[in-house]
């Protein structure tokens, strides 16, 4: 099988691009038939994977979530696979299959109106503060800071919104702080968000996170980011195939890193429509490659 190592060479600040000068000596030592792929801008991996010759291709995505993102994309529907190589920001998709032990099996991936994620995607507040921690990455503070300062500065402007909710034809109209749409368990760089959710069930894990006050807010927001969501109580649980969120002016929703703006979301899973290349050993040879090397 031929391996293509798609490389962002801007994830993690540049680390990607680094360690990826080491590929070559690497592929040369497990005798791999190789390539190597640097993206050049938004879409240009999908592009890439998508329009490239041949069946069964390892396409091993070295980026952040955004990058597996599009691989995952590209490759859904193929005989082509997608492999994780942990890098960048986030790698909470890598997170939730590094425990499985099958080398290579079928997980499923979700449609968002024209586009598709394989982990978590949300509407509502933290998609808010992802939308502001971009807006605000050119401020001259470190990263860590920007998060906390969109955070601040999401919850002094956040209102509750009424949304219209469908849940596999099941009307909500409620409102409501957030709500997430999970195929992996984790998102945010390792929090801990659905835990019961399978990538293989064919079913999408659904929080619908209600409206509360400012202090509510906060707590809501605090067992979030430390992992213990599913103890709100404000939270309603659902699983579902499909789910459609309207409301009367466009909106963010914030999946796999990625921005959409629309003021209507149609969130479908669709299964086992991707090839996962999961060999733990091949891709722990090639962490411990590196850190020799360097």
């Amino acid at each position: 099988m031929k391996h293509v190592f798609i490389v962002n060479p801007i994830s993690g600040g540049g680390s990607a691009l680094k360690e990826a000068k080491k590929i070559d000596s690497f592929a040369k030592q497990e005798k791999l038939d190789y390539e190597v792929y640097y993206t050049k801008c938004e879409r240009d991996a999908y592009n890439f994977v998508k329009n490239y010759k041949g069946k069964k291709i390892i396409f091993h995505s070295l980026g952040g979530d955004g990058t597996v993102n599009e691989v995952a994309s590209a490759v859904m529907d193929t005989d082509n696979y997608l492999s994780i190589i942990p890098n960048g920001s986030g790698n909470d998709f890598y997170r939730t299959i590094r425990k499985t032990a099958l080398i290579e099996f079928k997980c499923d991936i979700c449609r968002i109106n024209d586009r598709y994620f394989i982990n978590v995607a949300s509407v509502g507040l933290d998609a808010d503060v992802a939308k502001n921690s971009y807006l605000m990455k050119d401020f001259k503070i470190p990263r860590k800071q920007i998060y906390n300062l969109a955070i601040f500065y999401t919850l002094l402007n956040y209102r509750s919104r009424s949304l219209d909710i469908e849940i596999d034809g099941e009307k909500l109209k409620q409102k409501t702080l957030m709500v997430a749409l999970c195929n992996g368990r984790l998102y945010g760089g390792g929090i801990k968000i659905a835990m019961d959710a399978s990538i293989d069930d064919g079913l999408m894990d659904v929080l619908v996170i209600e409206k509360s006050n400012i202090f509510g807010v906060i707590s809501g927001l605090f067992k979030l980011v430390r992992g213990k969501i599913h103890t709100y109580k404000k939270l309603k649980k659902y699983k579902a195939k499909k789910v459609v969120i309207k409301y009367k002016k466009p909106i963010y929703s914030s999946y796999d890193g990625e921005m959409m703006e629309s003021n209507k979301f149609e969130f479908e899973i669709l299964d086992k429509r991707v090839n996962i290349y999961n060999d733990r050993d091949f891709i722990r040879r090639f962490l411990e490659f590196k850190e020799k090397e360097q």
